[in-house]
């Protein structure tokens, strides 16, 4: 966010969409399913343009928690989005699950090996 202002960059933060053929897809296709209740074509049909989470992927957050943090970084609230953070890890426990987190980066380079198990077998 700091980079955004420094730079004059304007942007709203975007979900990341695992449209059914793409690799998100492939990784969390059981999520999606258990998210929609077995109901795949409903998944579709909520897809639009990909402007509104239409199901969550995300290992670290649910889709409220990352509605608001978008809402937080778009009016600019480091304070609340810094105290969040401090919450979340006191919940979790886990201080090294954020994206420079080394288990994080483990996370990474098993779905890359699971990519390309899923490639090779192709």
């Amino acid at each position: 966010m700091k980079a955004w202002d420094e730079l004059g960059i304007i942007v709203k933060p975007h979900f990341a969409t695992p449209y059914p053929g793409s690799v998100w897809f492939t990784l969390y296709r059981t999520s999606i399913e258990a998210q929609y209740n077995g109901d795949l074509e409903a998944f579709i049909m909520d897809l639009g343009d990909a402007s509104s989470i239409s199901v969550t992927i995300c290992q670290n957050f649910n889709a409220v928690e990352l509605i608001r943090l978008r809402e937080l970084m778009l009016t600019g609230n480091i304070r609340l989005i810094d105290f969040y953070e401090k919450q979340w890890l006191e919940f979790r426990q886990q201080p090294d699950v954020f994206c420079t987190g080394p288990s994080n980066a483990w996370h990474v380079f098993e779905h890359i090996k699971t990519l390309l198990s899923f490639y090779k077998s192709i």
